[in-house]
């Protein structure tokens, strides 16, 4: 990965999880220093931004090219939806 645009501490506080500059979607558990990686350059063009629901089941990601999308926690690097465009 060319470099980490944006983490956040996972809400059970087991991992981080981080948004690269090239596409790439970062688990590193606290406990490891191995990272569990998933390729999203099919759909975002860098991870700018990423949160997660209140209740912790949803993460959210944006990209470069207007493009969000939303994974289930326990399935990561499998996409729920996502939506695109602009906000005027």
């Amino acid at each position: 990965s060319k470099g980490i645009w944006c983490a956040r501490y996972s809400p059970d506080g087991k991992s981080i999880i981080a948004g690269t500059s090239d596409s790439k979607l970062a688990q590193i558990p606290l406990n490891s220093d191995k990272a569990n990686l998933h390729n999203l350059s099919d759909e975002l063009s860098s991870i700018c931004a990423l949160d997660f629901s209140p209740d912790g089941k949803t993460l959210a990601l944006s990209g470069q090219n207007h493009k969000a999308i939303f994974m289930d926690m326990s399935k990561l690097g499998k996409k729920i939806s996502m939506v695109e465009g602009r906000i005027p």
